[in-house]
């Protein structure tokens, strides 16, 4: 049956209608013609032993049209970026290794399908030049003609006439006595809705069809089919999505899972909220200059953060048109496509962020394409919000009717005594909250309007908004034990026409580093507290411990030594005062520390008072360093400007000679070249130089320092006392 799923999955990409009267929507492509379609389903096969087995998958493909000849039309199906999964065995196209063999070579043929223009039938299939019904049959036997026509034939292979309320009925899927209307027409399409069957053998679907040519726009079908194969009973019940490829519309439909399909919500009482507050100002949407592109295996994520606190609305924005570019700034051409938006709120702060996933829908291995890409630009629409609240009074049948400002509204009770059903219509973009009276708890589901046929499932008929004549019509079905006093409604809406469209450049973390008008991520060169400046405050530390350590800096320790008095002696050893520093960060600082010669012990005990004397040649101190920055990129300093007689290989040999610090004086580390890069005093001074020879502060810089030497010596004496040997708690 894997095998028969995988053959669902790569037929299910037709998506045609054909009619037999001039009068009548008719498929009518032309040579060399394309269209690109996203599709994805969900099947659930079971047999009479007893064995389930799930299936879904996602794809993406382009149909061309190769060859017209007399009633006939071939089609050369490309595949696209395929993902799915069977039971436990998930796998994707777009990472290596991970798709069977088998389907990258189908995957790189394509497919091949004649269709007859005047009947819509599919007539055959092929694949690397073999008949794939031809296949099946073999595996199915005779039975093979319904199921293939199911799998292959998400058309509507019948004569629709373009009136609203037209209808027939005919043969559809090789289900008999499917009904069909068209609910609705345009200048330009067409809507159909169409079922018939009976239970085990049977379908529901909406579709729309380009009015002029044919081809189908978008579709929904759910099936349920019985078949007996080799005397073995197979169920199959599946929905299907199909679409034209566009920008902010989902492929994704959710697994069939029957026990859950029509579980419902619990919701918690609430108030509705007394005031709608809502970003008036676009500088509050686009308020950073540039988007984060972020990177996950083979996904593609755009980000763009808004000044807005966690319940100030944001309206509707969409990213569209996305085109990325590599690190040298060339394009990349891949075909792409945005899924729809998502806003939240950030915790860390008063901020939200707009998200979309960006899909590379190409066939093949994709990961080393997505490497390349360092920059996206795409176009973000901004819809103001425009939410506002009403309330449902009810009469005394339980029942309430609104109709203002562009929305209709119904409550009322269905047969079952603790259910009710809101139906809403408004217009495109509308949604709705409900909140009972009295802060009332209560469950729902949710379901399309108009309604779908009763066999459906709550997840299956929640789908067919994706092809419905009135996307923006919903049915809540709410269920509570007590009669509410009243219903409030937030009608959740934004305005029809976008307000403002801009171009946002998407930048990689990669990216942002390289690019000198990108601020870098604020990071500072210590972990704590800066170490305090050494001269002529230093003062010894550690005491309370058994240390004594001074801590001054690479350049003043260079010309500082210390001394005990009297002199001590720890294990035969005596004690000095040496250089000491912790190579591998910025967190300790040089410094002079007491020691044994031998470098073996640091920590001394019961040597009673005793004084320290510590004398440097030179004084060694902070100033400002001659280097003008540039007002609108401060961060970025050219290697050139620093003092070019100083040896500096690394980067310990730069932090000891400058300072860059931030308007609270606090001292900023440096940008890497590489993602994650540790820092550190022996780090190369290359792996901190960018391509244009300049380093990269991390953070707003205000000001930068320079080591400054003076000949003036320093004398200091300290008295101090070694603590007493720890000892054991007397517990």
């Amino acid at each position: 049956m894997r095998a028969f799923s995988i053959f669902v999955s790569a037929l299910s990409l037709l998506m045609l209608s054909a009619c037999t009267d001039s009068s009548s929507v008719k498929f009518a492509p032309k040579a060399g013609e394309k269209r690109d379609y996203r599709t994805a389903q969900t099947v659930e096969i079971t047999t009479d032993k007893g064995r389930d087995e799930q299936f879904s998958s996602k794809n993406y493909s382009t149909i061309e049209v190769t060859e017209i000849k007399g009633d006939t039309v071939k089609l050369h199906i490309k595949p696209g970026r395929i993902e799915a999964s069977m039971g436990t065995y998930d796998f994707r196209s777009s990472v290596p290794d991970e798709m069977p063999q088998a389907m990258l070579d189908a995957q790189a043929a394509g497919i091949d399908m004649t269709i007859n223009l005047e009947t819509g039938k599919l007539l055959e299939v092929d694949a690397s030049g073999e008949s794939l019904k031809q296949q099946l049959k073999q595996i199915l036997g005779d039975k093979v003609d319904n199921l293939f026509e199911q799998a292959g034939q998400p058309n509507l292979p019948i004569a629709i006439t373009p009136e609203k309320d037209w209808q027939t009925q005919g043969t559809l899927s090789g289900v008999p006595d499917v009904s069909l209307s068209v609910t609705k027409v345009d200048d330009s399409r067409v809507w159909v809705t169409y079922q018939g069957g009976t239970e085990g053998h049977r379908l529901a679907g909406l579709a729309i069809l380009d009015r002029k040519t044919g081809w189908l726009e978008k579709q929904v079908q759910t099936s349920e089919l019985e078949q007996t194969v080799k005397g073995k009973t197979i169920h199959i019940r599946g929905t299907q999505v199909t679409a034209l490829v566009r920008d902010n519309e989902e492929n994704y439909i959710p697994d069939i899972h029957a026990k859950w399909a029509n579980h419902w919500i619990d919701l918690e009482g609430g108030k509705s909220p007394d005031e709608i507050v809502t970003i008036t100002d676009p500088k509050n949407i686009f308020f950073e200059p540039n988007g984060l592109l972020t990177k996950d295996d083979d996904t593609l994520s755009l980000s763009l953060n808004h000044a807005a606190a966690k319940k100030v609305r944001v309206g509707d924005i969409e990213i569209f048109a996305a085109r990325a570019f590599d690190f040298a700034g060339n394009e990349i051409d891949t075909p792409m496509h945005t899924t729809p938006t998502y806003t939240r709120h950030l915790a860390q702060d008063n901020r939200q962020t707009t998200e979309a996933d960006l899909q590379l829908t190409s066939s093949g291995v994709l990961i080393d394409t997505i490497e390349q890409i360092a920059k996206v630009t795409a176009k973000v629409a901004w819809y103001p919000d425009e939410t506002f609240t009403l309330r449902l009074a009810l009469d005394d049948k339980l029942t309430a009717h609104y109709a203002k400002n562009g929305v209709e509204i119904d409550f009322k009770p269905t047969e079952q005594d603790d259910i009710y059903e809101v139906s809403f219509n408004g217009r495109p973009r509308d949604s709705l909250v409900t909140r009972l009276g009295e802060g009332q708890p209560y469950q729902v589901q949710f379901r399309a309007n108009p309604a779908a046929p009763k066999w459906l499932d709550a997840q299956e008929s929640n789908l067919r908004y994706i092809a419905s004549p009135d996307p923006e019509a919903h049915r809540v079905l709410i269920k509570t034990d007590t009669p509410p006093s009243h219903v409030d409604v937030v009608v959740l809406r934004s305005a029809s026409e976008a307000e403002v469209v801009r171009e946002v450049t998407f930048l990689s973390e990669r990216a942002q580093r390289f690019d000198p008008n990108v601020q870098p991520q604020t990071r500072y060169l210590f972990d704590s507290d800066q170490p305090a400046n050494p001269i002529p405050a230093v003062k010894p530390q550690g005491i309370e411990r058994g240390q004594v350590i001074f801590p001054l800096g690479v350049e003043q320790a260079k010309t500082c030594q210390a001394s005990l008095s009297p002199e001590a002696q720890e294990a035969g050893r005596s004690l000095i005062f040496a250089r000491s520093q912790t190579p591998e960060n910025f967190t300790h600082p040089v410094a002079l520390k007491l020691q044994t010669e031998d470098g073996l012990r640091e920590y001394f005990y019961q040597l009673g008072e005793r004084d320290i004397r510590l004398h440097c040649d030179t004084t060694r101190t902070w100033q400002p360093a001659d280097i003008t920055l540039n007002e609108k990129t401060p961060w970025v300093i050219p290697l050139a400007s620093l003092n070019k007689d100083k040896q500096l290989s690394t980067v310990g040999d730069v932090l000891s000679q400058y300072r860059f610090l931030d308007e609270k004086k606090r001292i900023l580390s440096l940008t890497t070249l590489k993602e994650n890069a540790e820092l550190a005093p022996q780090t190369p001074l290359d792996d901190v130089t960018f391509p244009d020879g300049s380093l990269r502060i991390a953070g707003a810089l205000a000001s930068v320092q320079v080591i400054s030497v003076t000949p003036t010596p320093i004398d200091q004496s300290f008295s101090v006392t070694f603590p007493e040997l720890p000892t054991e708690s007397a517990e």
